[in-house]
């Protein structure tokens, strides 16, 4: 539970933490700030029954991959979210969950909430993106399929289901609807805007910029996108990936 002093006083902070987007640097640094008492102990949809509010009342702080489609449940939230380039996510997300699963046993890999992991490492990438059946399409429409533009637009981690039959337009056009809820976007390019906010919201200053926690593969400085496109079997399947971003691309050309 909350401490009875210092949460109610606080104007809440919503971190929307789109994956692979420096979210842990964010975490850990306001979080240090604001006291584990009042940080909320949702981060992932995982841990929240379905039905059940990913933002319980009482806390300064939430943070992670949540829901927030009840963000006016609470009192003048400053809610934000961060992007970064489209296609260098997706790859950086791509080689973050084949790095996962390589660390997996085989006992956890026939487990069904590692399907995903389990398909990283048995199909071609190909196959992984543009392959199977409608649930595993479904799979890698919430997590890769113009994510920005999905959950701005739905409020929902998994919530490309909500954007099926939209054209780009309307998809942007949604998602921009979404942004006018929010506080403020970030990039990843320009912490220093997010630095100088939380120093106004908090009293005190953060470190950002520079500074990124969970780096892993990305430490490289190569380009996860390029990385990820050179492992495609055919020209055509590597094409399709276009799709993923455009109207990301469009939405933050949009914001800009």
């Amino acid at each position: 539970m909350p401490s009875e002093s210092g949460a109610q006083e606080r104007r809440p902070i919503v971190f929307l933490h789109i994956p692979k987007t420096a979210g842990q640097t964010v975490h850990h640094q306001i979080g240090g700030r604001i006291g584990l008492r009042n940080i909320s102990p949702v981060r992932d949809i995982v841990e929240v029954a379905p039905g059940q509010t990913h933002l319980p009342p009482g806390y300064s702080f939430y943070s992670g991959h949540i829901d927030w489609t009840d963000l006016d449940t609470l009192a003048n939230p400053f809610a934000f979210t961060i992007f970064r380039d489209p296609r260098e996510r997706i790859g950086s997300f791509y080689f973050y969950l084949l790095r996962q699963a390589r660390s997996r046993t085989e006992e956890e890999l026939v487990l069904p909430r590692f399907t995903g992991q389990r398909n990283i490492l048995k199909l071609s990438v190909d196959e992984y993106f543009t392959g199977g059946d409608r649930g595993w399409q479904r799979f890698i429409r919430n997590s890769y399929d113009n994510f920005y533009c999905t959950y701005l637009a739905t409020g929902k981690i998994r919530g490309s289901q909500d954007m099926d039959g939209m054209d780009l337009q309307a998809r942007v056009s949604a998602a921009r609807a979404g942004a006018a809820r929010l506080s403020a976007i970030y990039s990843t390019d320009n912490l220093e805007a997010l630095e100088a906010d939380m120093k106004d919201l908090l009293g005190a200053p953060i470190n950002l910029a520079g500074n990124f926690s969970n780096v892993g593969h990305d430490s490289s400085g190569t380009s996860r996108w390029d990385d990820l496109l050179s492992r495609f079997e055919t020209e055509s399947a590597a094409r399709q990936m276009d799709r993923l971003v455009e109207a990301d691309e469009a939405l933050m050309s949009a914001l800009a």
